[in-house]
């Protein structure tokens, strides 16, 4: 069975995305724990969440 260049493109495309969710995770729990400040933590969670967002509708795309 052979895979075409799109679907090989689309797995690293996904793998990517995976590497770039997880990077993202580890800055907010460092953040956590370096600055836990409400007003800090909050806008850092709320990053979070866009990023998310945009992430899921990349791969809602796919």
């Amino acid at each position: 069975m052979s895979c075409s260049t799109l679907e090989v493109r689309n797995v690293g495309w996904n793998w990517a995305i995976v590497w770039l969710e997880t990077f993202f995770l580890f800055i907010f729990l460092i953040a956590e724990f370096v600055y836990p400040y409400e007003q800090t933590a909050s806008h850092i969670e709320e990053y979070a969440h866009r990023l998310t967002v945009v992430l899921g509708n990349t791969l809602a795309l796919d």
